[in-house]
């Protein structure tokens, strides 16, 4: 075991070419920088912090003030010009750190904004801001003396194992009968994009749902395989194009297409930059430089030694995160697309789609009347607190669903009214199946702790009808019982500014 490891830490601290990693610093700059200015002209600042006077909170970090939109404004703002101090390489990772930290303020700002790409651009941030993206093609090396000829492959390896994360556990989570065997959601969602020119037509198709739900599942399943072989990455590459580029044209997932187009570079070979370069006549342009500050290849000793050693449990540390938060709802979920728990961070993209009816009871003795006097009710519908957008997401969220039922409590208990109890009466429909309930109506929210690790213990279990067979298509998601208090809405597939 110790001349493994032994093996493994010498292959992963093997000197490298920086040009692939400088490449990938490049990219990642101009779409902070892209990503932000469309963000910005889109005027979802206003949108996610100006217009919501509720605003949900990540378990443990409620004490982050929330920004408000001038906050987030600035931020983006700024985000536009670290993207390009990062693109250029300069203050490389000054830059960086500040883009992730000003970024991940944002994103604890209200859980119903979270979405699949930031947490990738979030990790990813977090990763260059460790590894020697400046070694290469940036001003750092050329004027501040921070270029390498070369860099430890390590800083290659952990990009390819986050890229990697993303399309593995995205096939696992797929591993089930809704997207398998009943073609669902596509089969939800395709139906309503038939006026789409040219394409429009097929999408109509009762089979064409379970079709493409297979061929998204192959393709998450065998992509890493297919980058990481030399004789046919360029096949790969190829599909990642496509499909990327289908997916941006059927759905509105924002950034992430082009988020996922740029980062499977990371599975090329190092040097892939210098020889795009030749072959487009740019090879001096291209070709290595004398490194201006300590070479990646220094001699051993006892203080590289430990550093590397070091390294190297950081590094093992990292991925054994990585791996341990997808896998989490196996250990503590139930049915993770019924009961969300462990959903996030697990990148399950696009596998469920929901709507549903929810209201809140509220059962209080009146500030205003005797002690002896009979307990009253008061209904809330989630609209008087939540904008469109937050109520869309937390219909089908049970952590948030109790937030919101624990901001009643306060509120009531805060006006004066006494032993406040809060229920709620809610169905849920998933991937097409039948109007289900989905919260327990007779636990009282108001005295349920909420976990982070723990599966909803108000949570009804999921229901045993299956979604509407692959040759049933639908022209439009299926309508669910509501009541005037409870409005119908629909979350789950990804929809980010």
């Amino acid at each position: 075991m110790t001349d493994v490891v032994a093996r493994l830490q010498r292959r992963l601290a093997a000197p490298t070419d920086p040009a692939g990693l400088a490449a990938f610093r490049i990219f990642y700059g101009l779409l902070v920088a892209a990503g932000s200015a469309r963000f910005l002209s889109s005027g979802w600042p206003e949108k996610l912090f100006g217009e919501p006077r509720f605003f949900f909170r990540y378990a443990g970090f409620s004490w982050v003030p929330v920004p408000d939109a001038g906050d987030v404004r600035a931020c983006y703002a700024a985000f536009v010009v670290l993207g390009a101090l990062i693109a250029t390489g300069t203050l490389t990772r000054l830059a960086t750190l500040s883009f992730v930290v000003l970024f991940a303020w944002v994103q604890l700002g209200d859980v119903t904004n979270y979405l699949n790409h930031y947490w990738l651009v979030l990790l990813l941030g977090v990763l260059l801001c460790v590894v020697p993206s400046h070694a290469a093609w940036s001003v750092d090396a050329r004027w501040r003396g921070c270029g390498q000829a070369t860099v430890p492959f390590a800083a290659v390896f952990v990009l390819r194992f986050q890229v990697a994360c993303v399309y593995v556990f995205a096939a696992v989570a797929k591993l089930g009968p809704d997207w398998l065997v009943f073609g669902q959601p596509l089969g939800v969602w395709l139906p309503p994009r038939s006026s789409l020119p040219v394409i429009g037509a097929w999408l109509t198709s009762p089979w064409l749902a379970l079709t493409l739900s297979w061929g998204g599942f192959l393709y998450d399943l065998a992509l890493v395989p297919l980058l990481s072989w030399a004789r046919t990455r360029a096949f790969a590459y190829a599909l990642v194009v496509v499909f990327h580029g289908l997916t941006r044209a059927f759905f509105e997932i924002g950034m992430f297409p082009l988020i996922m187009i740029a980062a499977t570079t990371a599975f090329f070979a190092p040097a892939w930059p210098r020889a795009a370069g030749a072959r487009l006549g740019l090879g001096r342009l291209v070709a290595p430089r004398a490194p201006g500050g300590a070479d990646g290849a220094s001699t051993s000793t006892p203080r590289s030694q430990v550093r590397t050693r070091l390294a190297f449990a950081l590094l093992c540390g990292w991925c054994a995160v990585q791996v341990a938060l997808p896998l989490r709802t196996f250990f503590v979920g139930d049915d993770v697309l019924w009961d969300e728990t462990g959903m996030r961070w697990s990148w399950r993209v696009m596998v469920r789609e929901k709507s549903g009816s929810l209201a809140y009871r509220v059962l209080f003795t009146d500030a205003r009347l005797p002690a002896s006097a009979p307990r009253r009710t008061a209904f809330v519908s989630p609209r008087e607190w939540l904008t469109w957008r937050q109520e869309n997401e937390m219909v089908g969220q049970p952590d948030l669903i109790l937030q919101l039922a624990h901001a009643l409590r306060d509120d009531f208990a805060a006006r004066g009214h006494r032993d406040v109890q809060v229920f709620a009466d809610a169905k849920l429909t998933l991937n097409g199946r039948p109007p289900a309930p989905f919260i327990d109506p007779t636990v009282d929210l108001a005295a349920v702790a909420d976990c982070l690790l723990c599966r909803p213990s108000f949570v009804l279990p999921p229901p045993a009808s299956t979604p509407p067979p692959p040759w049933r298509a639908r022209s439009q998601p299926p309508a669910s019982t509501t009541t005037p208090d409870a409005p119908t809405v629909a979350t789950a597939r990804e929809a980010p500014p």
